[in-house]
């Protein structure tokens, strides 16, 4: 590992900064909640990149559809070529990483 990646590795994520700036508002959240918010983010966010990747859409559960179904208009009217999806990218002037 070169030592630009070295570096790169302890960048701070988005996530990690914005977390430390909502921690208390997090704490008043019950955890079942934010477990589900977790689940469904994820799986959003698996069949946005899917679609943006070009590839083949499963049966998309019912709850997330109107989630999807709004991105991939967003998408159609927004976007015109896609370059990189879920890619980890870094700034090195700002030291953070998403």
């Amino acid at each position: 590992m070169n030592d630009l990646n070295f570096e790169r590795a302890l960048y701070p994520t988005v996530t990690q900064i914005i977390g430390k700036q909502t921690e208390r508002e997090m704490k008043s959240i019950p955890i079942e909640t934010l477990a589900n918010a977790s689940i469904r983010g994820t799986k959003i966010h698996g069949y946005c990149t899917a679609y943006l990747q070009g590839l083949w859409l499963s049966e998309i559960e019912e709850e997330y559809q109107p989630y999807v179904d709004a991105f991939i208009k967003w998408a159609d009217e927004n976007i015109y070529q896609t370059q990189l999806t879920a890619t980890r990218l870094y700034d090195d002037s700002l030291k953070f990483s998403g």
